[in-house]
């Protein structure tokens, strides 16, 4: 599942998921990321997380993400867990959107202390068309180490468009607010096109995929 995101930074990854059973499945990843104008000093993540369905429109996933040293930085690693609710408002063409991620983060290299956060985020999803859909969340970041504080929140605005039933594009825009101690908010505000394209599966199954990664795992 190639996905290219353009902003400020330049994201390119590829994925592969499989669900095991209509209950189970998981995936593996890898991606790029750079700052355009110094591209080729960014970083590659690699990612690897489980899901499982707990209801018709409730599932957790668990994963762990890697990235590897690069200069200015040493090994960092990712440990999250996210619950993921959609609840259809009715016989609208509305989606409510919930995920809650716990997640630990630490630098290998630097030694520094590990970064323990929730970070809920709350989307709606319209269904406007059968191929055109607008998207609008919220997620804020709160830090339970040595901050003790909320210290990120990210709006987003989107509409994606199904091009085929395998190939995906999202236009966003998003604004991203870090909180430093004792420094004016960091406002970062990133115009991106997303891409996704799910290679075809010609194996024989007794089940309709769910397809419950995709953009979520990134």
């Amino acid at each position: 599942m190639p996905a290219l995101l353009t902003g400020q930074e330049g994201w390119l990854g590829a994925s592969f998921e499989h669900e095991v059973t209509p209950k189970y499945g998981y995936a593996v990843e890898t991606e790029y990321r750079g700052a355009f104008g110094a591209y080729a000093r960014g970083e590659f993540l690699f990612t690897g997380v489980l899901d499982r369905q707990l209801a018709t429109d409730l599932h957790v996933q668990a994963g762990g993400r890697i990235s590897p040293s690069r200069a200015g930085s040493g090994h960092e690693g990712r440990l999250f867990v996210d619950l993921y609710y959609d609840l259809p408002l009715g016989e609208s063409a509305f989606t409510l959107e919930g995920r809650l991620r716990y997640q630990r983060t630490r630098n290998f290299s630097e030694g520094l202390l590990t970064r323990v956060a929730v970070r809920p985020r709350l989307g709606l999803n319209w269904a406007v068309h059968d191929k055109v859909a607008l998207i609008v969340e919220a997620e804020a970041r709160y830090r339970f180490d040595e901050r003790n504080e909320w210290v990120r929140t990210r709006r987003t605005a989107g509409v994606t468009y199904s091009v085929t039933d395998r190939f995906e594009v999202e236009f966003f825009y998003r604004r991203q607010l870090d909180y430093e101690p004792d420094e004016p908010r960091a406002l970062t505000e990133v115009f991106g096109l997303y891409t996704t394209y799910v290679l075809p599966d010609r194996r024989e199954r007794d089940w309709d995929y769910r397809r419950p990664f995709g953009r979520r795992v990134f």
